[in-house]
């Protein structure tokens, strides 16, 4: 799976970058209540050690295919927009490598 991650990385990549940060906090706004999240559904299509990964996502009804370099807090990714019918078809290959989640 290395040579295909690291191929796909090499063809998407055009310097996008994410930065990485997380935060703790000691509670909750007492508003978050108000907003409606938006359920997230993600699958990994290949993780390498090094952290290279190739995910899809469904976001509401939009559908995204992400590739992800490896690296610290800055990291390169490319996302682009594909089908349901993509979505679906190569969703059965992230068994096992699955979240869901709630962003608000």
């Amino acid at each position: 799976m290395r040579c295909e991650t690291t191929l796909l990385i090499r063809i998407f990549m055009s310097k996008p970058q994410e930065i990485e940060r997380k935060f703790w906090v000691r509670s909750l706004p007492s508003t978050y209540l108000q907003y409606s999240p938006v359920l997230i559904e993600q699958g990994y299509i290949a993780i390498e050690e090094g952290g290279n990964a190739v995910r899809l996502r469904r976001k509401g009804e939009a559908f995204f295919l992400t590739v992800k370099s490896s690296g610290g807090m800055v990291r390169e990714e490319y996302e682009m927009a594909i089908s349901k019918a993509q979505f679906e078809a190569l969703w059965q290959r992230t068994e096992g490598r699955r979240i869901v989640k709630d962003r608000y």
